[in-house]
């Protein structure tokens, strides 16, 4: 039946190409379902031509999806192909697509995960049909060797993935002429993919034709076919290029040679080394075990790497020495000790056994032995790498059998620190150093100091292991040791160990111990444990020494008192409170001048500690001492930026203790504390100072230079809350009496200038950046009054706005209000100087009038001038008042 219908598919148009690709879907069916035992010859029925248009016709070559697809379509014929006759594959194929066949049944399998293709079936089918590889030749006949085949490109995509030899035996079907060794660009010969895939009958016949070295070099790597066949543990083939005079020595590109190559393999093969060793030629022994590669490897480094335990022994009986170490310093020793698991262990003990002096006086072979001593380039010895990694069987092997238990490192550190050292309490350790100690007679420095002073006690304490403290503590270490920067452990735990546990626990061993520990020992900047305590806020370590007895009179190097440390750094008054009630009140001198002559009072107030200034102004402090500068305390609250309500609280509090502030006190430089508040824009306490009797009538502006220093403070961003702090210090001072010169208004109008408080400019104005849709919409959620906002304020034209900050007399508020804080980060610049312009705008005009005046030699009216003044910026204004300067 289906030899009938195949004839039928005769009477098809063969010119019409969609009765063409109809016919060949009909085709394809007919012989998907082929029952018959009798198979036709398809040459009766179509002539070859025909055969090949069907397959390849409705094919574009070059569109490469349409390759895979007729590859697809092609495969599932072959898979599917119960014919004992097979097609010729020249007949209908060029030699490109069939070697383009060739690969892609690889890459379809191996990097697109298609399951579906078997390359073993596919290559075998092409075999099966007698196609074999004809070799090019060149003018003279010479066979063309130079080309990259299936060969070359299947070993490159199959390496390493199983079967390797039986997919090559197919290809070398194939690619059958062993007199031309095809080589690609990289040196990657045929005879080469043979070595590595383990086809030895191929290799032998490259070698029999003799049109090969069996020491032929890839070009690119300088791998030879002995170390191909050792990297992929192919045992016969290296057999049978030994048997050929292989050089086992010879070294590839990086160095290696073909024992590396066995060692870079997974763990099991020391027969592949055994192997080498009883094939070899004797031209090329003894083979060289200890051979370093670029990187200052050996093989026995390799294995150590690869935990092949059996591997390290047999190269150990060889002679490999394993001392060697690599570019890094490290010896296959540490390399051990630096790896992961406990695979490992047994791989140490077979270095450490196997290199053993008694055992190599008892054997034929040459072993050397392992030196426990050999430093990396971190300057760390095995031991200290296990320790590091947290070997625990390492450490005990190498402590047990010869390492020294004190070696030093390249930063001091022995094995003690480094286990002090570590981020968790490793106490079982430090028994089990303490233990082998005993065992090996080699005592513990339990002292010894780290390049920067440090000894293990310092470690243990500066990482909180409460265990690891006691023991050392126990065992004898000095607690009045002290480091490179003069601190003890007394020091440590008062800068480091917030932990009141841990300092219960530390004098509840000193004293079970009957230790002595020296409380008032001073690091090299003078500091007592107590100043370090009261630096860090703990208070109970403070009220500890203070009971114990810690001196709190003592100074460090800059003259600072625990006293003075706790008026710098504390908020409250608990500490000051307890340093009186503890620390021998009658010897504590609450007005001690530190280098700077600062008194205690001094540093709290200069640093806004408001209930410790009180404290000490009730303890007696004197509220008119002078440090070294001539300042007093009121000096030091007026030279700080802050506004707050210290000033206040500091007349209070000796209005209670009755005792008189000299208001119009004068440093070194002849500044009283209303110039210094003048000065800093701090507008309150100018109000408080004037309330309280500072002397306005012999008051004189501070210069411009006072404000510039002030400036190197405050920079661009702080432009509004500078502007309104001047603003807001000449109202308060015009509304004492004091009159502003013009050389006064000046240089206010300078200082605008300075800070960029002039940069608003006509063309400003123009471009409404406040009618931005993502700025109207914040500001006008910000209030200035109750029936204001931020977004109604800007709109003002600027008389109208002069004349609101005119009516408001507390500038400040609107910095207070966190307007700056709280518009979109693009607008603040522009807000900013808009604002400042504002709100310094009435002080501008009032000044600028009479400069204008004069310069136009009062040609005009007031009122007009009032005027023409109106339309000016305020940097125009300024630069009327330069110039009527200049000219007066």
């Amino acid at each position: 039946m289906s030899q009938i219908e195949l004839n039928t598919l005769k009477s098809f148009n063969w010119e019409d190409e969609e009765k063409r690709r109809e016919l060949f879907n009909q085709l394809y069916n007919l012989m998907e379902n082929w029952e018959g035992e009798l198979l036709p010859n398809l040459q009766d029925i179509f002539q070859k031509e025909q055969i090949e248009l069907n397959t390849l016709m409705s094919f574009n070559w070059e569109d490469e999806e349409e390759r895979r697809e007729l590859f697809n379509q092609l495969y599932t014929l072959i898979a599917n192909w119960e014919s004992e006759l097979l097609p010729n594959l020249r007949d209908i194929f060029q030699k490109e697509q069939i070697e383009w066949f060739l690969t892609e049944c690889i890459i379809d399998r191996i990097f697109r995960g298609n399951r579906k293709i078997d390359p073993r079936k596919f290559i075998e089918f092409v075999a099966r049909t007698g196609y074999k590889d004809e070799v090019d030749v060149d003018h003279d006949g010479r066979p063309l060797t130079r080309r990259t085949t299936p060969v070359h490109r299947v070993a490159i995509f199959w390496d390493g993935k199983r079967d390797l030899d039986l997919v090559m035996s197919g290809l070398f079907e194939i690619f059958n002429r062993f007199d031309v060794n095809y080589t690609d660009e990289s040196g990657y010969s045929h005879f080469h993919v043979a070595c590595a895939s383990g086809c030895k009958e191929v290799a032998e016949k490259f070698l029999e034709l003799g049109q090969v070295d069996p020491n032929l070099l890839v070009t690119k790597t300088d791998d030879s076919p002995l170390h191909l066949a050792l990297q992929y543990k192919q045992k016969k083939v290296a057999e049978l290029l030994l048997s050929r005079g292989a050089n086992l020595n010879l070294a590839n590109k990086n160095g290696r040679t073909p024992l590396h190559a066995i060692c870079t393999r997974d763990w099991g093969h020391s027969i592949l080394v055994k192997t080498l060793l009883d094939y070899s030629n004797e031209e090329y022994w003894p083979v060289q075990v200890n051979a370093r590669d670029k990187w200052g490897e050996t093989p026995l480094h390799l294995a150590v790497r690869r935990k092949d335990k059996e591997m390290v022994r047999l190269l150990l009986r060889l002679g490999a020495d394993p001392n060697v170490a690599k570019k890094d310093g490290l010896t296959p020793l540490h390399d051990i000790c630096c790896a992961n698991g406990d695979k490992d262990v047994d791989t140490l003990k077979a270095l450490i056994e196997q290199s053993n002096v008694n055992l190599a006086r008892h054997s034929k072979y040459e072993y050397k032995p392992v030196n426990f001593e050999v430093w990396n380039e971190s300057g760390d010895a095995p031991l200290h790498s296990a320790l590091r990694y947290r070997r625990d069987k390492f450490v005990e092997l190498l402590m047990k059998n010869g390492a020294d238990l004190n070696a030093v490192n390249k930063k001091g550190l022995t094995p003690l620190h480094i286990i002090c050292q570590q981020y968790f309490d490793n106490s079982p350790m430090l028994e089990l150093l303490f233990q082998i100690s005993c065992e090996v007679n080699q005592p513990v420095q339990l002292n010894s100091k780290d390049k920067l002073g440090n000894t293990a006690l310092h470690s243990a304490l500066r990482f909180k292991h409460r265990n690891s403290i006691a023991l050392l503590l126990k065992k004898g270490a000095d607690p009045n040791l002290a480091d490179a920067r003069g601190w003890t452990s007394l020091h440590t735990i008062c800068k480091t160990c917030r932990g009141d546990e841990l300092t219960e626990t530390f004098f509840q061993i000193i004293d079970s111990n009957q230790l002595t520990v020296l409380l008032d020992a001073r690091d090299e900047l003078g500091n007592t444990p107590l100043h370090l305590a009261v630096g860090s806020r703990q208070k109970n370590m403070t009220e500890l020494l203070l009971r114990r007895g810690a001196d709190a009179t003592l100074t460090n190097a800059e003259g600072l008192t625990a006293l003075h440390i706790i008026s710098k750094e504390h908020m409250n008054d608990e500490f000051a409170k307890m340093l009186f009630e503890l620390g021998n009140y009658e010897n504590l001198q609450v007005d001690a001048r530190d280098k700077l002559g600062n008194a205690p009072l001094h540093l709290a107030l200069g640093h806004g500690r408001k209930k410790v200034a009180e404290f000490l102004l009730r303890k007696n402090a004197d509220p008119n001492s002078t440090n070294a500068q001539g300042s007093t305390p009121l000096h030091m609250i007026c030279q700080r930026i802050c506004d707050d309500d210290l000033v206040k609280i500091f007349f209070e509090t000796n209005d209670d203790i009755r005792k008189t502030v000299r208001v119009d006190a004068q440093d070194n430089l002849g500044q009283t504390p209303l110039l210094l508040a003048v000065t800093n824009l701090l507008p309150d306490v100018v109000n408080i100072l004037l309330n309280r009797g500072a002397d306005l009538s012999n008051f004189v502006f501070p210069p411009e230079s006072h404000f510039n220093a002030r400036l190197e403070r405050n920079r661009l961003r702080f432009a509004l809350k500078l502007a309104c702090g001047i603003m807001a210090v000449v109202r308060r001072l015009e509304e004492r009496g004091y009159e502003l010169r013009r050389s006064d208004a000046l240089t206010i109008m300078k200082f605008f200038a300075n800070f960029g408080g002039l940069s608003v400019t006509s063309a400003d104005r123009d471009q409404h950046w406040y009618d931005d849709e993502e700025f109207a919409s914040k500001a006008k959620t910000i209030t200035m009054t109750p029936s204001l906002s931020l977004h109604d304020l800007i709109q003002l034209q600027a008389g109208e706005a002069a004349k609101l900050f005119a009516r408001n007399t507390d500038y400040m508020e609107l910095w207070r209000s966190k307007i700056a804080t709280q518009i979109p980060n693009r607008f603040k610049a522009a807000c900013s100087m808009h604002l400042s312009e504002m709100i310094s705008r009435r002080f501008f005009h009032r000044y600028a009038v009479g400069p204008f005046m004069e310069l136009i030699h009062y040609r005009l009216p007031i009122l007009c001038c009032d005027m023409i003044i109106e339309t000016l910026t305020n940097e125009d204004l300024w630069r009327i008042c330069l110039a009527a300067d200049s000219q007066s």
